[in-house]
């Protein structure tokens, strides 16, 4: 499987902090399963995370010392980036990395607003040819509280990628909800870590994985995991199955609902 999601090469944002712990990152990653790994550091104007000539040199040294390591575990280019009007803007000067350079490109929003600019933002960028992959959309405040903006967005042309440790709360109750009804509505695409360090924000992801297991059959699983990640490795088209709207249930409903899968499991 692949990590979409990883801020593994050291000393260009709040990720690795040394090429000793993005080994150790590396490490921990090939004993939990992952063939690959996409380095996204984050791209955020106008602060230090914007280093795009440091970004490249430290991600070739990182990829010399896993050969000299004897890792066997490819890493890919690419940004996290942080979304701005003016992002467009941005891509064109060279200033982002997409993933792998390929078409596909990992962007974040804000965690608790609702930037104005979202919806055009995505138009423009596939306009430009290039394909919008939402970071961790089960940890903004906009998605939490209704779901349905992600599916528009889905809807107009944008992928998903959630983090696994969102599905066993590492980011708290409500995430890990929402984590699930993403998943349940056809709202995901990829999964990533999101790993910051070797012990805090690790790429030890064994039990989240487990339970994404628990909620996908063996065909969704492979195209999560393997298909749409090697599709964007080769710069490929990747077609989605549809999302599902999410419909808001009344009080009795949820009752009803939480008292049979009760039943169930004593059954």
């Amino acid at each position: 499987m692949y990590d979409m999601h990883c801020h593994i090469v050291p000393k260009v944002d709040d990720g690795a902090d040394s090429f000793e712990t993005s080994i150790k990152m590396i490490k921990i990653a090939k004993r939990n399963g992952f063939k690959g790994i996409f380095a996204t550091p984050h791209y955020v104007d106008n602060t230090t995370y914007n280093n795009t000539k440091l970004i490249k040199e430290n991600f070739l040294k990182l990829k010399d010392k896993i050969k000299k390591e004897g890792l066997d575990i490819d890493i890919y280019i690419g940004n996290e980036v942080y979304v701005v009007p003016n992002l467009i803007k941005l891509f064109e000067k060279g200033f982002i990395y997409t993933l792998n350079n390929s078409r596909y490109m990992l962007i974040e929003f804000p965690m608790l607003d609702n930037p104005y600019f979202i919806e055009s933002l995505i138009y423009d960028l596939k306009v430009k040819g290039i394909v919008p992959i939402i970071a961790h959309p089960e940890r903004y405040k906009m998605i939490t509280n209704n779901p349905n903006v992600l599916f528009k967005l889905i809807k107009q042309g944008a992928l998903v990628q959630i983090n696994l440790p969102s599905l066993k709360g590492s980011y708290g109750p409500i995430i890990k909800d929402t984590a699930k009804k993403l998943i349940e509505h056809n709202m995901i695409h990829f999964v990533g870590t999101d790993a910051h360090s070797f012990n805090i924000r690790t790429p030890n992801v064994e039990k989240p994985f487990k339970i994404l297991k628990s909620h996908l059959d063996n065909k969704k699983l492979k195209k999560i995991l393997y298909e749409n990640p090697k599709a964007v490795i080769n710069d490929k088209e990747i077609k989605i199955w549809e999302p599902k709207e999410c419909v808001k249930q009344s009080k009795i409903n949820k009752f009803i609902r939480r008292y049979l899968t009760e039943k169930n499991k004593r059954n």
